[in-house]
This record gives structure tokens, C-alpha cells and sequence, in this order.
């Protein structure tokens, strides 16, 4: 019963500091967003310590894939598509 107290306590806990992460998060996008492109490094710097923070992770993972689509790529997926959906020919 206690560890399921305590479970309940901690989750509780943990969305809470999730949802003030995400506001804080939007209350700096909102910040950045209205300041001079010049004054966009500061959000880069960390001013106690003096040195850039370190990058983001890629959001794709680098590799032989590629985001961009070329015509082989979607010709044959419309067509199927649309073979799919098609209304049934009527006789």
C-alpha cells in the first residue's frame, strides 16, 4: 500500500514538473521569439559558467536515408493509393 502511495506521489510529481517545464519552455520560445536575431546567442550561452551549451541531438538520425522524396519514391505509392481507394467500376 505504501509503495503504491508512493508511486501514485512521485508520478504526480513528475507531471507536475513536466508541465512547468513545458510552460516555462513556451514562456522562452514567446521570448525568443520577439528578441533581435543578434541577441539569439545569449539563449546559447550559459552566463555562470561562460561556456555554449551544447547542441541538440539531430532529429534524424544521420544515414543513407533522406527526408526528400523523388519521383520513383511517390509514383509508385500514389498509384497504389489510388488503386486502393478507387469506387468500385461499375458494369
Amino acid at each position: 500500500m505504501a509503495d503504491e502511495k508512493s508511486a501514485r506521489y512521485w508520478k504526480a510529481r513528475a507531471e507536475a514538473l513536466e508541465a512547468a517545464n513545458r510552460r516555462l519552455h513556451e514562456r522562452l520560445r514567446m521570448l525568443a521569439a520577439s528578441l533581435p536575431p543578434e541577441y539569439l546567442e545569449l539563449f546559447e550561452t550559459d552566463r555562470l559558467s561562460g561556456e555554449r551549451a551544447r547542441p541538440a541531438p539531430p532529429v534524424m538520425d544521420p544515414g543513407e536515408d533522406s527526408p526528400h522524396l523523388t519521383p520513383s519514391d511517390v509514383e509508385p505509392e500514389m498509384r497504389s493509393l489510388w488503386e486502393r481507394t478507387a469506387p468500385p467500376k461499375g458494369d
